[in-house]
């Protein structure tokens, strides 16, 4: 079954933060490129103590049946601050833009990411409610300027705005719909009119480079090809994109003493002392059953030490690790141990890697057996049935995943080494 896959690589927002706070890499592989399907990836990276903001995954299910359910990976105040798929297969990130900006407009005249994600049933449709709100009052961000990378089923967009301008079209422009082809970007302004109000050069030239050359890599590679999906990019080297570490950074400007304004770091994913990668995210609409299949990859932490896990938009709840700090607080543990214990991390990285190539083994068989009994339009239990097929996978593959980060833990603290806090 071919899947309509966005990957988004990914770094949460966080709420009233100066703009140097955070950076964020995000991509487009659509249709023809990429075997899955649909994709949108994403990397988020911080330069404050993650113990600030834990991520955690909600499951938001409105009482109007009319409205849509939708996952949400966010701990931002701002609209559409964060990562999330709704039952449409819309998906959508947040990323940041640096603009000049006049006052904030009343929070009145602005949307909540609810209204947004509980009505908006196509890409088209959440593009023009965004693009009739930048009209009025322009971006609702403090740094000015924002945009967003947004794919459903069909299409992907990006629409970045500025917050310079009130009740006119100039301040925000939209790129799409994109089909057949890949795209990245990162924190610096597209559209030459908006450059006019950005704040320096912008930044992220080289993480969307290096992200841009790993997809057109592989974006028609006929070794991927099998019978069931096709040709084009594949779930692991997706994330392995998100994984991507510029080994090539000379000592003088390594990103361990630097931020992501240095445009020839080419991390996507960074490990640095200045600026670390907090999360990335794999969101992947599907092409059928779109209302039970359609599915968020997360990693609740950086994501060479942290599984990517795969959460369903049909799930009857997100294990309770996840919608709460447990699991993200487990995943930083180790990510502070490693740190002194540097020699363990690359044999950690690979079985990481090992881990997620079997659950997306599981995964395509479960989306193949819950197709299966979606076909059954006779049963009337099918809708539960499947909905409990599908949770119960995603509690195996979350709890193994805790059970797995518990014994590496205890490993290396066994080893009683000096370690660093775990606020870093």
């Amino acid at each position: 079954m071919k899947k309509q896959l966005l990957i988004v690589f990914t770094l949460l927002l966080m709420p009233n933060l100066s703009f140097n706070t955070l950076a964020c890499t995000g991509g487009l592989a659509l249709g023809l490129t990429c075997a899955e399907g649909n994709v949108l990836l994403a990397n988020l990276d911080w330069t404050v103590p993650v113990e600030l903001d834990r991520l955690t995954l909600k499951l938001i299910v409105p009482e109007d049946k009319s409205k849509f359910r939708y996952l949400s990976a966010q701990k931002a105040a701002q609209l559409l601050g964060g990562t999330y798929l709704n039952e449409k297969g819309v998906g959508t990130k947040a990323f940041f833009r640096v603009s000049q900006s006049l006052k904030l407009p009343d929070e009145n005249l602005i949307p909540t990411t609810d209204e947004v994600m509980t009505t908006c049933g196509s890409a088209k449709e959440m593009i023009d409610k965004l693009s009739g709100m930048f009209t009025k009052i322009g971006s609702t961000l403090s740094s000015g300027g924002l945009a967003l990378l947004i794919v459903d089923p069909k299409d992907g967009y990006l629409i970045e705005a500025s917050n310079y301008i009130y009740n006119s079209k100039l301040n925000h422009a939209v790129y799409g719909p994109m089909k057949d082809t890949v795209f990245a970007q990162a924190n610096f302004y597209l559209d030459k009119n908006l450059r006019k109000y950005q704040i320096g050069s912008g930044a992220g030239y080289s993480r969307a480079q290096a992200m841009w050359e790993l997809l057109i890599k592989n974006q028609y590679n006929d070794y991927n090809l099998n019978p069931i999906q096709g040709s084009g990019l594949v779930l692991p080297y997706m994330m392995d994109i998100l994984k991507y570490h510029d080994k090539e950074v000379s000592m003088l400007e390594n990103e361990r003493d630097t931020s992501y304004t240095v445009n020839n770091n080419k991390s996507i994913n960074i490990q640095g002392s200045v600026e670390k990668t907090y999360n990335s995210v794999i969101i992947n609409p599907s092409a059928d059953y779109i209302e039970y299949l359609s599915t968020m990859w997360l990693t609740f932490g950086e994501p060479d030490i942290c599984p990517f896990l795969p959460f369903f938009i049909g799930i009857n709840e997100v294990p309770k690790e996840y919608s709460s700090t447990v699991a993200a607080e487990k995943f930083n543990k180790l990510r502070t141990l490693l740190l002194t214990n540097t020699e363990h991390r690359e044999r950690i990285v690979e079985y990481w890697k090992g881990q997620e190539v079997e659950t997306i083994s599981l995964y395509r068989g479960i989306v193949a057996d819950a197709a299966v009994m979606l076909a059954d339009k006779n049963d009337k239990n099918t809708d539960t049935a499947v909905r409990k097929k599908l949770t119960d996978f995603v509690n195996e593959r979350c709890a193994t995943a805790l059970k797995t980060v518990d014994e590496i833990i205890k490993e290396l603290e066994s080893q009683k080494i000096l370690t660093v806090s775990s606020r870093l």
